[in-house]
């Protein structure tokens, strides 16, 4: 840690001095030597060649990201340009992460995902790059059973999610009933519905169903804060079509459950929230108080 933040604070001295090749020189120097540390520590240092190994990974991202944001004088103009090269970044990442059957440089990646997603300054871009990490995060518990890399990942998702809907108040505020905005409820959507995936997947030796039981709760709950905030905060007077939206999803998909979910208990909890959501809409039908 004192290693990373002494050569952050280095690579910002001559990001401020106006040197930019000098940051780039220092950015690859300490690259080379974190993974030359661990290539050659491997074998009598197994647990400090895979330290390096990762903070060589997040001194690299780290330096990718200042080339675009947090500089009043960009290396890298572009925007998509340097988010194209942070997710490369990740893509590698995850591919050694598979490559080497680590979870926790597999969990690394993807949260590395997520901060590339968060810095963007477009709407789209964040939410779209936050949902492709939300396949790849159930892809990995589907294919290898990481389920510590998706629990951890599933939280930092909302929480980022709950953070850009402070950060951006002042542009929902403004035009509430701008049809861009009814986008954000459908990627709330989309990223809960991805998680909900997990109740067709058997358990195994690697997890049991309260785990199962744990993720579909802990992404419900997410979602459902989620979706409060957005009413209350935005939508007061138009949020009918969203709990109908909700309600025909949940009870079709609890019927999809009823036969092929291996968890008895996934169709109720579907039809409950389904049942709560048609509530709601003729709360707001009648325009009741």
């Amino acid at each position: 840690m004192v290693l990373f933040f002494a050569i952050a604070f280095l690579g910002q001295y001559f990001i401020n001095a106006g040197k930019p090749i000098v940051y780039l020189i220092i950015g690859i120097i300490s690259v080379f030597a974190c993974f030359a540390i661990s290539h050659f520590s491997r074998k009598n240092f197994i647990y400090l060649s895979f330290t390096f190994n990762l903070f060589g990974y997040i001194i690299l991202y780290y330096f990718i990201l200042r080339l675009h944001y947090y500089n009043l004088n960009p290396i890298i103009a572009n925007e998509l340009v340097a988010i194209f090269l942070m997710l490369v970044l990740v893509g590698v990442q995850l591919y050694y992460s598979i490559r080497k059957h680590s979870q926790t440089l597999a969990g690394w990646a993807l949260t590395l995902a997520v901060i590339t997603s968060f810095v963007s300054n477009n709407t789209q871009q964040f939410f779209l790059i936050s949902i492709l990490t939300t396949v790849l995060s159930l892809y990995l518990f589907w294919k290898y059973g990481w389920w510590k890399a998706l629990i951890f990942i599933l939280s930092i998702t909302y929480l980022s999610f709950l953070i850009w809907m402070f950060k951006n108040h002042a542009l929902l505020a403004k035009n509430p009933e701008d049809i861009n905005h009814y986008f954000i409820f459908i990627y709330f959507s989309i990223t809960t519905a991805i998680y909900s995936l997990v109740v067709f997947k058997k358990p195994n030796d690697l997890y049991n169903s309260g785990l199962i039981l744990s993720i579909i709760l802990l992404a419900g709950i997410a979602y459902s804060v989620l979706l409060l905030l957005l009413v209350f905060m935005y939508f007061s007077t138009a949020y009918v079509l969203f709990f109908l939206a909700i309600s025909i999803y949940c009870l079709a998909y609890s019927i999809i459950l009823k036969f092929y979910s291996p968890y008895k208990y996934s169709p109720a909890l579907y039809a409950l929230f389904g049942f709560v959501g048609i509530s709601i809409a003729i709360w707001g039908i009648y325009q009741f108080p």
